[in-house]
């Protein structure tokens, strides 16, 4: 039977003290990876999120214009002098005589 003997440097916790160091080095490299990788995925939001965001803005300038176009628009047809005028030339409609005329005095709201 063959003995075999152990040198007489090796020490039984040089295994497992080099085993965890290789593992401490296995896990941090891991972590790094998947920090890596985490901080691609979270670049790629913003810019999605930026390029959301400025197609946001433009629409809203383009709403707010709308909305001036409209606001004049509504402030045209509304006019007293239209109004008028609609009413003489195609509901034949016309200034009644000053004793035809009743002023009612406003109404309180409550």
């Amino acid at each position: 039977m063959v003995r075999l003997s152990m040198p007489r440097s090796f020490k039984p916790f040089q295994i497992v003290k080099s085993n965890l160091v290789g593992l401490f080095a296995f896990l941090l490299l891991s972590f790094l990876a998947v920090s890596l990788v985490l901080i691609v995925l979270v670049q790629h939001e913003v810019r999605h999120l930026e390029t959301r965001y400025y197609e946001q803005m433009q629409l809203k300038a383009t709403l707010d214009e709308e909305w001036g176009r409209l606001t004049l628009e509504k402030y045209h047809l509304g006019s007293s002098a239209r109004v008028e005028r609609n009413a003489r030339e195609k509901l034949g409609m016309s200034l009644g005589k000053p004793e035809q005329i009743i002023v009612l005095p406003p109404s309180e709201a409550n």
